[in-house]
C-alpha cells in the first residue's frame, strides 16, 4: 500500500476514534437517563454518571449555594450596600405611592383578610377583635413585671416626666398656699383645730389671736413649699411609687382594676380614632390624601432602615430556617434528567465541541505516530 495513503488512512482512523471517543464520554454524562437492562442483567455505565449521581450531585450543590454563594455574609453586605439602600427607597415609595394613589376602597382592601367584615359591623368587629388580642397578649404575660415589658428609652422617659411632674407639683402647690382660697383654707384649718382642743384650743387662741397664728403658720406653709428640699422630697416620693409601678405584675395590676371594663373603654377608644365605617366605601387615593406625603416620605424612610437593619441582624437564623441547602437539593432532584443536559449543555457546548474536536486532533496524531512507527519497521 502507498505510504501516503496509509499515513492518510491512519490519521483518519485516529481522528475518528478520537473524536467518536470524546463524544461518546460527553454524552455518557447524562445517557440513557435510565439504567438499560438486558433480561436481568443491567448494560454497565447505565444510566449515565449524572442521572445516577444525580442525588449526590443535588447534595453537592445545596451545600455550595449555602457555604460559597449565598452566605449570611454576603448577604448582609448587599443588604448594607448604600447603592441598594438607595435602589430599595425609591422603589419602595414608588410602590407605596402607587398603592395610595389606587382606586381601591377601603372595604375591597379589608375583605381579603376579614371576609366577616362589612361596613355595618366594622366598629363592632374592631372592638371584638382589639379586646380579644390585648386580652390574649395580656394573659401570656401575666407575670412579667411592667418594666419588662416596657422599653428601656420608655423607662428612662417615665423618669424624666416623673421629675418634672414633682416640680409641677411643688409649683401648684404653692401657688395654691399663696391664692385667697388658699390663704382661707390654712385660717379654717387652724379655726378648726383651736375648736375641737377644747379650752387648751381657747387658752392659744386668746393668747396668741387665731389671725396672728393663721399668718404665721400660712407664711411658714408657702416658704416650705418653695424651698429646694420639698421639691427632692416631692420627687424622691413620685419616683419612688413609679418604681413600684413598674414592679407591678400584670396580674397585680389586674387585681387591682377591672379588666374587662379597661379592656372595653381601651377598646373603644381606639377605634373611635379609625372610624373605618366613615372611610368605607371611599377610595385609598381620597383616604390616604391628607396624610399621603408625609407616609411616602417619612413613613417609608423610617420603616426601610428597620426592615434592613433588622433583616441584616437576623440574618444567619433567616438562612437557617430557609433551609436553602434542602431547597436547592429538592429542586436539583426534581429536575428531569433531559433538562439538566440541556442546562449544561446550553452554557458549556461550545467548550464540550472543542473536547471532541480535541480528542480527534489527538487521535490523528496518535494515528500519524502509528503510520510512522509501521512504515519505519516495514522498511
Amino acid at each position: 500500500m502507498d505510504p501516503i495513503v496509509f499515513t492518510i488512512m491512519m490519521i483518519g482512523i485516529g481522528a475518528l476514534i478520537g473524536g467518536v471517543t470524546n463524544s461518546l464520554a460527553i454524552r455518557m454524562l447524562f445517557r440513557p437517563y435510565h439504567p438499560v437492562y438486558i433480561g436481568k442483567f443491567k448494560l454497565p455505565f447505565t444510566p449515565g454518571l449524572i442521572p445516577k449521581r444525580q442525588e449526590e450531585l443535588a447534595r453537592q450543590l445545596g451545600n455550595m449555594v449555602v457555604e460559597h454563594l449565598v452566605t449570611p455574609s454576603g448577604l448582609r453586605n448587599k443588604l448594607l450596600n448604600e447603592t441598594f439602600r438607595a435602589t430599595l427607597m425609591r422603589k419602595s415609595r414608588q410602590e407605596v405611592d402607587n398603592f395610595l394613589k389606587s382606586d381601591i376602597t377601603v372595604g375591597e382592601l379589608l375583605s381579603p383578610v376579614a371576609p366577616d367584615l362589612s361596613k355595618d359591623n366594622v366598629h363592632v368587629e374592631m372592638e371584638k377583635q382589639l379586646k380579644g388580642r390585648v386580652g390574649s397578649w395580656l394573659n401570656r404575660r401575666k407575670d412579667k413585671q411592667l418594666r419588662e415589658l416596657v422599653p428601656e428609652k420608655w423607662e428612662e422617659h417615665g423618669a424624666i416626666a416623673t421629675k418634672r411632674a414633682s416640680r409641677y407639683v411643688q409649683q401648684k402647690i404653692a401657688s395654691y398656699l399663696e391664692s385667697p382660697d388658699g390663704r382661707y383654707r390654712v385660717k379654717a384649718l387652724i379655726n378648726d383645730y383651736f375648736e375641737k382642743h377644747g379650752m387648751f384650743g381657747q387658752l392659744l387662741s386668746s393668747i396668741f389671736g387665731s389671725k396672728s397664728i393663721s399668718e404665721r403658720l400660712h407664711g411658714t406653709m408657702v416658704r416650705y413649699a418653695n424651698k429646694e428640699e420639698t421639691r427632692q422630697w416631692i420627687e424622691d416620693v413620685m419616683l419612688e411609687e413609679y418604681d413600684y409601678l413598674l414592679g407591678l405584675t400584670i396580674s397585680d395590676i389586674e387585681e387591682k382594676i377591672d379588666k374587662e371594663e379597661v379592656l372595653t373603654s381601651f377598646s373603644e377608644a381606639i377605634t373611635s380614632l379609625v372610624p373605618l365605617e366613615r372611610y368605607w366605601d371611599k377610595p385609598l387615593s381620597e383616604v390616604s390624601a391628607p396624610v399621603r406625603e408625609r407616609i411616602v416620605e417619612d413613613g417609608v424612610a423610617f420603616v426601610v432602615p428597620k426592615v434592613i437593619n433588622f433583616l441584616s441582624a437576623q440574618m444567619e437564623s433567616i438562612i437557617k430556617h430557609l433551609h436553602l441547602s434542602d431547597i436547592v437539593k429538592e429542586q436539583v432532584e426534581a429536575f428531569e434528567v433531559a433538562r439538566l443536559e440541556d442546562l449544561v449543555l446550553g452554557i458549556s457546548r461550545r467548550e464540550f465541541k472543542m473536547i471532541t474536536y480535541l480528542g480527534a486532533m489527538l487521535g490523528g496524531f496518535v494515528g500519524l505516530l502509528q503510520s510512522g512507527i509501521v512504515l519505519l519497521i516495514g522498511l
